[in-house]
């Protein structure tokens, strides 16, 4: 016997097993395992191991999980059984093949998952249809539904239909059941079983998935989607949609239609010709509105038409009418202007006014009238309605200098009011002399936000002078902002409501990631050190203390401590490194001899690139106030040290004054990375610090506050 001591492990046992030739052995100890692994990968590599091994007492329960549901599971029992007893089990190369490719996964795009799942359809239908059957009861049915599709299999509707009305399937899976049920059996009657299935759900049958899934996500949404998504030819598609219009509404077909594909286009434009609803026209010209090749010109125009032939709009027609205006901007119909004239007067749904007032002013319909309409809605109470005329404004250019003028006036006097939230960001369109005159003192404000903003406003001003200044200001406030890709790196930050930057900086995948055209792109020579003149010292200070609480996935270091081969930070930049030597909030725990000490690495880190620029020893301030050389560490516990932490902890939180509920991204950010800290310390240190934590909160007396303000620790421990 394997001594059970030394190998307390059954795998390590049946190691030594199989190298003694004892395969008996070496079964008896990893069969039982497969019952209680509960990882999927960690079953298939023993039953990998079990068909290596070759020993015929490992046949019971390999025939057991090929019937598994669970399709990788049952993949690996059919190669195994076949390499124990190829007579009894082996199985053709064809079978072979299904079970393989069926099986494997890339990184691909749903077209070309379809593609490959096709050709298993030419393998002998003979030999590989019992798999196929099997695998549609399994937890990856989708290459055997494209099979069968393929095959026109009708022998199969009959478990299709069963697994199809229990709905205990993924969502995704599910659309798949619908379209293989409507695609092998092809007539009518499937259409009119599946529009049953969709009117007999009811929303207490159950939760997100199972019996209750098409009611719960809205049953008929989900049938147009599979149908499109499906490998049906078009003219059925184009059946079964036009019965759902029938039973369901426009609205529900054209609303669950997915766009910009060229594989709908077609049925697009069919369904668009006959379709009379605005709702649904709507929705339509939307999908037109995002297709490359810009092809559904003449459609789009026909359904302005039907628009402008109405004598009046219900409030159910309002976003389908403000959808089409928004598709003949996108494809700069000629006369849509004249059209769009219409729906300027005040009696019309602001939405949809000020939609037609962009159509009027880009595309010959009364520009002014249009441009006045717009303009006047900046000062909209509603942020969604001072949203979209901001954003119409934002894609109409100017004709002449007296019209950039006039709008560049009317943008300033938003200047230091709440609308500003909106408004400011058309300076874009028309910013000149006066606005550089009243936006360059904004840099220099303590508000960093207002600061950001100007300055990304004015990366578009036509003065070269004017946009390097700006940029320069950007390219500091990016240095807080960098963070790290799943596959590269970048720059992130909000801007302004619904207005954010994103620059990738560092791109390890050519596919993802692409970087959208802006025009405040900051320039390589502004990602790496340079010299920062007196404002600009200023402004990185407040930029830091801004931005220092935030849950960017950071790099260590951040990018603003990060040594850059050959270009040196230099004297600029130490009153930034001095502050954060001396402030910078970030505790962790460094482990000194196998105990535990708080340490601010960021600090240190400041401080060891003040002693390079300066040449000259430097410190930075610990925990308890010391004074600490840039080259050395805490090399012990604090006295009192958990004490000492929870005081730093509840000092972040009081100095921040994080709200209860945050309204915006940067609020979001700061408390999140607090609790990310708090967590962090935890975890190290336990309930000790917890209890401190508590303690320190009840002497400042703000444990109610905090407590509201959402904190976890406050959320869970009694005072």
């Amino acid at each position: 016997m394997i001594d059970t001591i030394t190998f307390d492990d059954p795998q390590q046992r049946a190691a030594i097993a199989v190298a003694l030739d004892r395969k008996t052995e070496a079964v008896t100890l990893l069969a039982p395992l497969l019952e209680s692994q509960k990882e999927e990968y960690k079953i298939i590599e023993l039953i990998r191991w079990l068909g290596e091994i070759g020993h015929p007492s490992a046949l019971e329960s390999l025939i057991k999980f090929s019937s598994d549901s669970r399709w990788f599971l049952a993949k690996e029992s059919y190669l195994a059984l076949a390499m124990i007893n190829p007579e009894r089990y082996g199985l053709t190369a064809e079978q072979r093949q299904f079970l393989t490719e069926s099986s494997t996964r890339f990184k691909e795009n749903w077209p070309d998952q379809i593609k490959r799942w096709k050709k298993l359809a030419g393998l002998n239908r003979k030999e590989i249809r019992s798999l196929v059957m099997q695998m549609i009861h399994s937890d990856r049915p989708e290459p055997a539904l494209i099979v069968l599709q393929i095959w026109q299999d009708k022998e199969a509707l009959p478990e299709i239909e069963e697994i199809m009305k229990a709905g205990d399937v993924k969502g995704w899976q599910l659309r798949m059941f619908i379209a293989a049920y409507l695609n092998i059996e092809g007539t009518d009657a499937s259409i009119a079983n599946v529009i049953a299935m969709v009117k007999n759900r009811h929303p207490s049958q159950g939760g997100m998935a199972g019996p209750n899934f098409l009611v719960f996500f809205h049953g008929e949404n989900e049938v147009v989607l599979a149908v499109t998504q499906s490998i049906m030819p078009d003219e059925h598609k184009l059946l079964v949609l036009s019965r759902f219009r029938d039973e369901f509404g426009s609205l529900a077909v054209a609303g669950a239609l997915p766009g910009g594909g060229a594989e709908t286009a077609e049925i697009v434009r069919v369904l668009m010709a006959k379709e009379t609803d605005i709702p649904a026209l709507g929705e339509y010209v939307k999908i037109a509105a995002r297709d490359p090749e810009k092809s559904f010109d003449k459609e789009v125009y026909a359904a302005l038409e039907r628009l402008a032939g109405k004598e009046s709009l219900s409030p159910d027609e309002t976003t389908g009418a403000s959808l089409i205006f928004d598709g003949c901007a996108t494809y700069e119909l000629p006369g849509s202007g004249k059209l769009a004239d219409k729906f300027l007067s005040p009696a019309t749904a602001l939405p949809v006014r000020m939609a037609a007032a962009r159509v009027s002013a880009i595309l010959g319909g009364s520009r002014r009238e249009a441009l006045q309409i717009l303009c006047e809605r900046l000062s909209n109470s509603n942020p969604e309605v001072r949203k979209s005329s901001s954003g119409y404004l934002a894609s109409i250019k100017c004709q002449n200098d007296t019209e950039r003028a006039e709008r560049e006036d009317i943008i300033l006097s938003h200047l230091g009011q709440p609308t500003e939230d909106y408004a400011l960001r058309v300076l874009t369109t028309c910013a000149g002399k006066r606005a550089a005159e009243m936006l360059l003192p904004i840099l220099d404000e303590n508000s960093v936000p207002r600061a950001v903003y100007a300055a990304w406003v004015l990366t578009r001003h036509p003065d070269q002078t004017v946009r390097q200044k700006a940029l320069r200001r950007l390219a500091v406030y990016a240095l807080f902002n960098h963070q790290i890709y799943q596959a590269g790196a970048g720059i992130d930050f909000a801007i302004a409501p619904d207005l954010t930057f994103h620059q990738v900086t560092e791109n390890l995948n050519r596919r993802g990631m692409e970087q959208k055209p802006d025009p405040a792109h900051i320039p390589d020579e502004l990602l790496v050190p340079f010299t920062l003149d007196e404002g600009e010292q200023e402004f990185a200070i407040r930029a830091y203390r801004y931005c220092r609480l935030n849950i960017l996935f950071h790099e260590f270091p951040p990018w603003y401590l990060r040594p850059v081969s050959g270009i040196p930070w230099d004297t600029s930049h130490l009153f930034l490194f001095l502050i954060i030597a001396r402030e910078d909030p970030q505790l962790g725990i460094l482990y000194v001899k196998g105990e535990k000490v708080a340490h601010f690495e960021n600090r240190k880190a400041a401080a060891a690139l003040i002693s390079g620029i300066t040449k000259e020893k430097a410190s930075y301030t610990g925990l308890a106030g010391e004074e600490i050389d840039s080259e050395q560490v805490p090399l012990q516990p604090y006295q009192n040290q958990n004490t000492l932490i929870a005081r730093h902890i509840l000092d972040q939180i009081q100095t921040t004054e994080i709200p209860k509920s945050p309204v915006d991204t940067v609020q979001y950010n700061k408390r999140a990375a607090l609790e990310r800290m708090i967590h962090n310390l935890t975890e190290e240190l336990g309930d000790e610090l917890k209890e401190e934590l508590v303690a320190e909160s009840n002497h400042r007396n703000i444990t109610a506050e905090l407590k509201q303000t959402g904190f976890s620790i406050w959320q869970t421990i009694r005072e």
